[in-house]
């Protein structure tokens, strides 16, 4: 009878579940699925990592199966987020951040690859690209305070045995950034301090490991969670270690007078318009403290991470809600220049990404000339060596359509 009761049980459940979905808008059905995919994306990062993340698991051929099972299943999950983007792309919450299709993208194209490559015997060259993939996780997922309305179940047993930023880098992927900073927190704090079992376990992870993750961890409690707070008692953590580099400890100084003085500033709740006003401000005085920072000696301080930071969070939540494409094209402009400088934490996409969208959403307008004037910049530079510039024909040709888009005199509305 027990058992009846539970089918029973099972079956209405089912029905109620069916018919919530069928009597939902397609936008909430939309969301759903979106929420269910991202689901089974993180429950196929969360196995795989923890053989990406060491080298003598990846490299044990008893664990050779596995490894390509679970690499298998994150290549279907990837090339469905690709192909759901693409399909999905007039939704207003995933429309109007090109960051999204761009890395959907990048991120099949290495996963992909990563497959094929674990067929040839080139292991370690396809455990580079697992490892990287989770970057693209971590991008996605700490765009903006947002981003922590979701999260995915991240097993104790998973984070066993990872380094720090590893550790750091999955649980953020994961969105649990609470747990994040907390497991941050714990194991910068001084051993024997605190109870947690990664208690004092930077100081075994070097100071390089320690100053990346220290970035990361900042870059949470300034973009996700919104608290200067925060990240000032993180400063002041940080600051105790023993293992830190002294230019670090320069670097954190920067980040400490840059919190203190954008606590009072742009505070409090305000309109989509007065959110892309603050954005534009932030980023001005950004460049103009970067430009004064240079002009003292470049060992001094670094660029003013914090207000990029901030102002990167604004104007991506800002792209979210209905605006002008005129705006919109501003706010591309300004993530762009955000990005450029932000480049250097290492955890997100390249500017020009930005620049281009630019110009595709406004064109033949002054914004769209400087963003194409930003991208040719950016390219020029990326593409620069010590045998010169050489740019690919790809891109020289992208380039030159966008300088035709761009250009007001090929309106066609005034030809």
């Amino acid at each position: 009878m027990k058992i009846k009761n539970i089918g029973y049980r099972v079956a209405f459940s089912f029905l109620i579940c069916t018919l919530v979905s069928l009597l939902m808008s397609p936008v909430a059905r939309a969301d759903e699925e979106w929420a269910a995919r991202m689901h089974r994306l993180a429950a196929a990062m969360t196995t795989l990592i923890p053989y990406v993340a060491s080298d003598e698991k990846f490299e044990d051929p008893k664990n050779a199966a596995a490894i390509k099972a679970a690499v298998t299943d994150l290549a279907k999950e990837t090339t469905s987020l690709k192909a759901s983007l693409s399909a999905h792309g007039t939704q207003k919450s995933r429309n109007h951040d090109p960051l999204l299709a761009s890395l959907a993208t990048s991120f099949d194209d290495d996963v992909q690859t990563s497959l094929e490559v674990l067929g040839t015997g080139e292991r370690s060259y396809a455990q580079h690209l697992l490892r990287n993939s989770v970057s693209y996780c971590t991008a996605c997922h700490t765009r903006n305070e947002s981003e922590s309305k979701y999260q995915f179940p991240v097993f104790k047993s998973t984070l066993d045995g990872l380094g720090l930023y590893n550790r750091l880098q999955l649980l953020s992927a994961a969105r649990q950034f609470n747990e994040a900073l907390s497991d941050f927190e714990a194991s910068i704090a001084p051993t024997g301090k605190t109870k947690p079992a990664t208690s004092g376990a930077a100081e075994k992870s070097g100071p390089l490991e320690v100053e990346r993750s220290s970035r990361l961890a900042l870059s949470i409690a300034i973009r996700v969670e919104n608290s200067e707070a925060r990240a000032l008692d993180l400063v002041s953590k940080i600051q105790k270690s023993k293992v830190i580099s002294a230019n670090f400890r320069k670097e954190l100084e920067s980040w400490k007078s840059a919190l203190i003085a954008t606590r009072t500033k742009d505070s409090g709740s305000k309109t989509p318009v007065q959110q892309l006003e603050s954005a534009r401000a932030m980023v001005d005085r950004a460049q103009k403290a970067a430009a004064a920072t240079w002009s003292s000696g470049p060992e001094v301080s670094r660029v003013p991470d914090v207000e990029y930071l901030r102002a990167s969070s604004m104007l991506h939540t800002f792209l979210e809600k209905p605006s002008t494409p005129l705006q919109e094209a501003e706010a591309l402009y300004l993530l762009g220049r955000s990005y450029s400088e932000l480049q250097s934490l290492g955890f997100w996409s390249p500017s020009d990404l930005y620049f281009e969208s630019c110009v595709r959403k406004a064109p033949h307008t002054k914004i769209a000339q400087t963003c194409v004037q930003q991208y040719e910049d950016g390219v020029t530079l990326g593409y620069t060596g010590s045998s010169g510039v050489h740019v690919p024909a790809k891109i020289q040709a992208n380039l030159k359509a966008l300088r035709t888009l761009a250009n007001p005199t090929t309106d066609p509305a005034k030809n």
